[in-house]
Order: structure tokens, then C-alpha cells, then sequence
């Protein structure tokens, strides 16, 4: 058996030895079968450490020879188990410690929808918990494929939904419908809106239009080519920038029915390991009814160095809807954030906005922003009008 387990199960003590000849006393101490471990000499006389139990046969070697001897540390089994029974409560600790990590280990207490925002992720988190996956399920018992059927039934605009456990957390990623690319080669390419060319880059065919010009929606911009005497259709590629002109209307009215937060609230953490595993913390379960959720991650710090451990807390906000009145400059503001949402949705990728400007209306109940958004993007598509 390892010396340190050894000293574990059995117990250690640490003493200090102070005696007119040390050397004789050591060799005593050696021929009874004392073992001393980690001798060193001090300006208070000898430090070693050895079993508990020789510290019997060490004080009968040591009667009458006018040594001093102190004890300046100890631990192991015995000493432990002896706090134990002096302090019940640490047993109890223990026990509970070890009843949660048995109860809480196999089940996923956090489920994640990365990308969504989160007035997106009720539907989706509620279809899950309908096929069982919900914080607190066991994850032997989760079956992923039902969850991932019962999300795309239940949440339009998805093409695939997946479901990944990592621990006790679980990771729900959507993937939404995208249109079909066009089939084949287009026999020419179009404008798909009104827009004024800022560049042509033509990969197959003849290009109809130079930059600077202005089209209209459906106007040729690059026209196909096939190679003389073979009878094929003509083939078109290439792309074509242009700026578009877009309009966001946003109308707010000033009484709008909102969730309201109540004051009170459910309060859940989790400390999050690497590998996703996370250990619940604290908190009741979500409550009934709408909520406002807020989720804030705080890293773990120990002496200013950041462990490999995240605080988890997630707040349920209980809400209740209520008719709110917005004063027009509220309103106003309110109409802002959501044409800024709108112009954001425009702005994919591959497009880059060019100009903005916005007229604001204050009428008697509502607040109305009409914005003019230009944005350069590809305007080329198919003839037949399916994009590529």
C-alpha cells in the first residue's frame, strides 16, 4: 500500500524531538520498527512525521531518557472521523453532498437555444419540454429524435432542429427553410428589383447593362451565350450589384398592451464545468404563466485567476400583460429601436448599406417612422425569378 494512503487511513502526526543525544534515540526508535518519515534537523531540534500508531511504542522508547517531545500537526482518518462525531453536521454535509451529486449528475438542468433571441426561444423550449426535455429530465430517458420532430412540427420556418446533450446541458440548434436554388443553368440573368448598377462582373454571357445605369425589376442584365453551332440553350452567369431602395414603416401605437414584471421572481444557478457539465446550485422550478428571462454567466475567480468554472444564473421575471401608455417622445423612442431591428434583418450578408434617412410622424394615438434604406446587393437572378 502507497505510503500517503497509508498515512491516510491510519493517521499521521508531525513532532518535533528535542533530547541531549538524538542519534542513540533514532536508532532505538529504527530497531522497534518506528518508522519516521521526512527527518529534518531545526534550531528546536529534530521534525519528523510518522504513523499514529507508534506513537505509543515511540513514547516507551523515549521514558526516561530526558527527551522533550511535541506534537505540531496531524491528520487523517481517525482525526477526521473524530470532527465527525464531535460535529454532526459535517456528516450531514457530506451525505447531502454526495445524495446530489448521485441525483443531480445523470440529468440536464440547462437547456440552451444559441442564436435565438430569447422572445424566439419560448416556443421552442416549450415543444421540447412536451417530448420530455425539460431541466431536471434524466438523459438516458431523453429521446432526441421525438424532441427534434415535435420542435419542427410545432415551430414553423425550420428546415432541421438538433439536439445535443453535453452533460447536463443540453444544446437545441435550428437551422431555418432557405428558398431552393434555381436547377440548371439560367438562360439569362434579371433584375430582381428596382435598384441603380454600381458594378457587373460577368462570368458567362454578355453583360447588358454598365454601372451607373438604372433598371427596373425584371430588366436583362446579363445576357446567355452558347457556343456556335451546337443547338444548346444559352447560359448565363455572373453577378450584379446595384442599390436598393428599401422602405421600413414601423407604427406604434401609444397604448400598447406589454408584459409588465410583478417584483417577484425564480432565482436558478448552476456552476458550469468544461465539458458542459453543470452541478445545480439553488433556485425553484420556472414559474407558470409569462416571464421575462434574464441570463447572466460570471466566471469563477480564485487570488484574481479565473478558474475553468462559470456561475450560471438564470432569473424568471413573473410578468403579467398590462395596457401601458407611452408618452410620443417614449413612443417615439420605442418606434426607433424597432426600425433599427427591421434595418438590421436587411442588412444580410453580402449587403452593405449605403444611405438612411427617416420621417416621423406624431399623430393623436400613434407614433409612425418611415425610413428610406438603401442597400447595395447582388440584384441578379435567374429569368425564370428563382434565385441562385
Amino acid at each position: 500500500m502507497p505510503r500517503w494512503l497509508w498515512m491516510a487511513l491510519g493517521g499521521w502526526v508531525e513532532a518535533v524531538l528535542r533530547a541531549p543525544a538524538v542519534e542513540p534515540l533514532l536508532a532505538r526508535l529504527a530497531e522497534t520498527g518506528v518508522v519516521l518519515w521526512d527527518l529534518e534537523r531545526t534550531p528546536d531540534g529534530v521534525r519528523f512525521r510518522m504513523r499514529l500508531g507508534d506513537v505509543r511504542r515511540l513514547r516507551g522508547v523515549l521514558r526516561g531518557s530526558g527527551a522533550r517531545l511535541r506534537f505540531v500537526a496531524r491528520g487523517g482518518g481517525p482525526f477526521w472521523l473524530a470532527r465527525v462525531r464531535a460535529r454532526p453536521g459535517l456528516l450531514v454535509g457530506l451525505v447531502g453532498a454526495v445524495l446530489l451529486v448521485a441525483y443531480g449528475t445523470p440529468r440536464v438542468w440547462v437547456v440552451d437555444v444559441p442564436g435565438l433571441a430569447p422572445w424566439r426561444e419560448g416556443p421552442v423550449l416549450a415543444a421540447a419540454a412536451r417530448a420530455g426535455l425539460t431541466p431536471g429530465a434524466v438523459r438516458a430517458g431523453i429521446d432526441r429524435g421525438a424532441v427534434e420532430r415535435a420542435i419542427l412540427a410545432a415551430v414553423p420556418g425550420y428546415a432541421w432542429a438538433g439536439v445535443t446533450l453535453r452533460g447536463a446541458v443540453a444544446v437545441i440548434q435550428l437551422y431555418a427553410v432557405r428558398p431552393r436554388p434555381a436547377l440548371g443553368p439560367a438562360p439569362s440573368l434579371v433584375a430582381r428589383a428596382p435598384a441603380h448598377v454600381t458594378a457587373v462582373s460577368v462570368y458567362v454571357g454578355e453583360a447588358a447593362v454598365a454601372p451607373g445605369d438604372t433598371v427596373r425589376a425584371g430588366q436583362t442584365l446579363i445576357r446567355g451565350w452558347s457556343a456556335p453551332g451546337t443547338g444548346a440553350a444559352p447560359v448565363a452567369a455572373g453577378r450584379v450589384w446595384g442599390d436598393v431602395t428599401h422602405t421600413v414603416r414601423v407604427v406604434q401605437p401609444l397604448r400598447e398592451r406589454v408584459l409588465v414584471p410583478t417584483g417577484r421572481r425564480v432565482v436558478r444557478r448552476w456552476l458550469v464545468l468544461p465539458g458542459g457539465w453543470a452541478w445545480w446550485a439553488g433556485g425553484g422550478p420556472p414559474p407558470p404563466g409569462p416571464v421575462i428571462p434574464s441570463v447572466t454567466a460570471t466566471p469563477v475567480r480564485w487570488r484574481n485567476l479565473d478558474l475553468p468554472a462559470t456561475w450560471v444564473q438564470v432569473v424568471y421575471n413573473v410578468a403579467i400583460p398590462e395596457e401601458q401608455r407611452f408618452t410620443p417622445s417614449a413612443a417615439e423612442a420605442r418606434a426607433r429601436g424597432r426600425a433599427a431591428q427591421a434595418v438590421r434583418r436587411l442588412l444580410g450578408p453580402g449587403r452593405t448599406l449605403v444611405a438612411r434617412t427617416a420621417h416621423i410622424v406624431r399623430e393623436r394615438e400613434r407614433v409612425v417612422i418611415t425610413e428610406t434604406v438603401v442597400v447595395r446587393e447582388d440584384i441578379a437572378v435567374p429569368a425564370a425569378g428563382r434565385r441562385r
